[in-house]
Parts: C-alpha cells; structure tokens; sequence
C-alpha cells in the first residue's frame, strides 16, 4: 500500500496505538491524517511525531490538527518527527486553533527544517497565538530546507503587528530558492509606512520569486502602509503572477497611486489580481490607478476588484481607459459594483467597452449602481460586439 488516509475521530489515550497502525504500511508514500476537532492537547501532537519518525517512506504529507489544544509541546513533538522523515517532499500542516504561540512556531520550523528534499510546504496557524515574540525563527528554520520552492502560511488572526511582520519576512529571506510565496495576514494589526516597506524589501532579496500572493484584508492599512507596499514592489523585478488582498482596509486617493506606481514597475507581470475593496478612495485615486495600470504592457490575465468605493462615473471611465491600453490583455475580470456611479447621458462607459478588442474572457459586474435600461441594453450590445471574446459574464 502506497497511499493512507485515515479521518477519525478518537480520544488522547487512542492516539498512540493509532500511529502504531500506520508505521506498519514500510511502502508507503502519501499519508492523509485527518484528526481535527479532537481535544488532543501537546502529548497528542508529541505521541503523532513519534509514530511518523518511523515513516522513512513517505514523499507527501497532509496533517489535519485543527481545532485542538496541542500548544507548543505537542507543535515541538510533533515537527521533531516530521524532521526525521527524510523522503519528505510535499508537506500540508494544518494547525488552525491549537494555542500555538512564537515559541511553538520557532520550534516547529526549526525541525521541519531537517527536511532537505521538502520542496512545498503548506502551513496554517490561523488563530493561534503567535503574537511578536520569537517570529524572526519562523523562516530561518524553514531556511535550512535546501530545495524549499513553495511556501504557504496563513498567520490570519493572530495579533501580529508591525515587528512581528519585519521578523517574518526576514526569516523567510533565508529561503533562498523560493518560487511561489502566499502570506496571509489577515485581522492582524499592520500599519505605517515603515511595517509594510520593511517586510516587502526583506523579502525582494529572494531573487528566485516569480510568484507572490499577500493578503492584508481587515488589516487597518492605511495610505503610508500602502506607499511602503508601492516602493517596496519596485524591487520584485521577476515576479510573473502577482495577488494583493487589500480588502475592508482605510487607503485613501494617494496610498492608491503609490501602489498603483509600484505595480506598474513589475513590467514581467503576465497574472495580477489586485482586491481593494471597500477602501476609503474616490474618482482621483481610481483614475490614478488607472493610469499607472496602463503601463503593465506584459499582463495577459487582470482581476480588479474596487467595488465598495465612491469613484463614481469619471472613476469607473478612467479605470476602463487605462486598461484598454494594456495591449496584451486576454482576461479581464473587474468589479465595479457599488461604486456610485450614476448614469450622465454625456458620459458613455460604452465607448471604453469597445476597445477590449483583445480580450478573450471579460467578467463585469455594474450592479447595484444606477443605469437607465436603455443604457444597461447599450452596454450589452457593446460587448458583443467584442469578437474575440469565448466567455463574457456581464453583471448589470
């Protein structure tokens, strides 16, 4: 037998004889432990890393511990057996909820960092309670897994401010040959020119990074938080595929055009997905985006997403205007629904419509702004007259 997924459920006492089962299968390669929601506490966690030291076998891993209490014993424990898995290739650990704090987060990667072919890591520590302390041993741990590509945290919710943030970037920068880097920062507490620079210039020294996903949603940025995001991006000349989260955050009219001016220097971009919903800009800061966009001559795939923002009619024009000029566009998906835009018979949002004549894929949403039927109707014949277009999906 080469592949294993167990998904039980099962009290701290069954848990050892349970390892016991799985280092029977010597052959195999891909193990699933599905043990969320368990109330295993840290001799759980240990009691698992003992039993996967003996599966010297096993190429990919995924470990679901989320919804338990292992803390920071049982997060030691249980990387100080996944250290000793030598053949491991492909790990997914999901520790959501387990009361991990900095300490337990060092110690975790720390061990993993045995791991010499780990290739692609995938780690959750959402809700946990990692906090400042100890954060700058998150990535020099993971710096000692020498093939080390893919990297993926969620440190959503978990009281992270702006030292915590400069000491995970650091560490990280240790990862020499990353590729794909996602971070996920959610509900933390970032802010200040100085807290978002730092991290994104730490980061900028892994040269190898084509890939970046970062998300900042309810995050209290505000527009020195988005200039020092602006500055920092200028440094990532070889990123192809670029996803900023910046949902439900307070960037204003000029913290917009300082990100918009840091995009626009990644001139390899082919993929940007860029989410600022529900913000504090208006018309000037989505015309400024707009026209600092028009400048990715190398972006085939955009997703936009302003809706929630009062750019009104002039905002929704020139957002249209500047993409237009992104000649290498294939697919667009842009929503700009609720953004106060009223119908002005002066002011056509057609006529920008129908210079996509590129496009392959358009996803449009208008709704729940305020357009006269025959314009809705206008709008639609626009777009049909996009021949190239496969797929359209227009939302009015």
């Amino acid at each position: 037998m080469q592949s294993l997924i167990i998904s039980i459920r099962i009290g701290q006492s069954e848990i050892y004889s349970l390892g016991q089962e799985f280092q029977k299968s010597q052959n195999l390669k891909r193990l699933f432990l599905i043990l969320n929601n368990n109330f295993l506490d840290g001799q759980g966690g240990y009691f698992i890393g003992v039993s996967l030291a003996k599966c010297l076998n096993v190429s990919d891993l995924v470990i679901d511990l989320s919804l338990n209490k292992i803390g920071e014993k049982g997060a030691k424990g249980l990387a100080q057996g996944i250290g000793k898995m030598i053949q491991l290739q492909n790990l997914a650990l999901n520790l959501k909820e387990n009361n991990i704090e900095a300490k337990g987060v060092s110690d975790l990667t720390e061990e993993i960092g045995h791991c010499q072919n780990l290739v692609s890591f995938n780690l959750n520590l959402n809700l946990n309670k990692i906090g400042n302390d100890e954060t700058l041993e998150f990535g020099i741990g993971l710096g000692k897994c020498s093939s080390l590509s893919s990297l993926s945290v969620d440190f959503s919710e978990n009281g992270i401010k702006k030292i915590g943030l400069i000491q995970i970037s650091k560490g990280i920068r240790c990862c020499s040959k990353l590729t794909s880097l996602f971070l996920d920062f959610q509900n933390n507490y970032i802010n200040g020119y100085q807290a978002t620079y730092d991290f994104l210039n730490q980061l900028s020294n892994n040269e190898n990074l084509t890939d970046l996903t970062l998300a900042f949603y309810f995050s209290t940025l505000d527009c020195s938080a988005a200039l020092g995001l602006g500055e920092a991006l200028i440094k990532f000349k070889n990123l192809t595929r670029l996803m900023l989260n910046l949902d439900y955050n307070q960037i204003n009219d000029y913290g917009i055009q300082q990100l918009g001016k840091g995009i626009k220097n990644c001139q390899n971009l082919k993929k940007l997905l860029l989410n600022l919903r529900q913000n504090k800009f208006g018309y000037q800061g989505a015309s400024d985006l707009g026209a600092e966009l028009s400048n990715s001559k190398s972006l085939i795939d955009f997703q936009l997403q302003i809706n929630s923002n009062n750019i009104g009619l002039i905002g929704a024009q020139d957002i249209l205007k500047g993409i237009t000029k992104i000649q290498c566009l294939k697919h667009l998906k842009l929503d700009l629904s609720s953004c106060s835009i009223i119908s002005n018979p002066g002011c056509d949002l057609g006529s920008q419509l129908t210079s996509f004549q590129n496009l392959l894929g358009l996803n449009l949403s208008l709704k729940k702004n305020t357009f006269m039927m025959n314009e809705k109707l206008n709008y639609l014949r626009k777009t049909q007259k996009l021949h190239r277009l496969v797929y359209l999906n227009f939302k009015i």
